[in-house]
């Protein structure tokens, strides 16, 4: 890993602990942290241009808060703001993952995207109505699914990017 993969690794832990731990209170200290990202980034153009890649999470989020899978104390900006901050780590602090083949990669997802929301529930950041045993396989089913197609799509845009760039 790169100094700069490192540091936006340490940038995002800060950011998520930030943001789970304050909620929507947090939110000025999130965005100062994007911010950074943006200043030191090597590819700011480019991250600018996939950072849409997070309405995807923000719309599984969405569904899974109407499906009454989490329950909030308040309307969870500070979420939404996360997958801002987690598309901004495909290219750069998880980009290795994204090398692995398609069943590592959704392995990863599953075990490790599953663990941040448990990880956010035990901060009660969030609550599971459904029960733990049920959110974590539904959470498990969905980040293996979703970290390749993640990875798949922020790879195909910067490619996309890339070639506009150069004609």
């Amino acid at each position: 890993m790169t100094k700069w993969q490192i540091g936006q690794a340490l940038m995002f832990q800060c950011f998520w602990f930030t943001l789970v731990l304050g909620q929507n209170r947090a939110l000025p200290v999130a965005l100062l942290l994007i911010g950074l990202h943006f200043f030191f980034s090597p590819t700011k153009s480019a991250d600018v241009k996939i950072m849409p890649i997070a309405f995807i999470g923000i719309g599984i989020d969405l569904a899974f808060t109407y499906a009454g899978v989490f329950e909030f104390a308040s309307w969870p900006i500070w979420l939404f703001v996360l997958w801002f901050g987690f598309s901004l780590t495909l290219n750069h602090s998880i980009a290795k993952i994204g090398q692995f083949p398609t069943p590592a990669v959704a392995l990863f997802g599953g075990c490790f995207g599953t663990i941040s929301y448990l990880a956010g529930w035990r901060f009660n950041a969030v609550e599971f109505p459904f029960g733990l045993f049920t959110t974590a396989l539904i959470l498990a089913t969905s980040w293996a699914l979703l970290l390749p197609s993640l990875f798949h799509l922020d790879k195909t845009l910067r490619r996309r990017i890339n070639a506009s760039a150069t004609h």
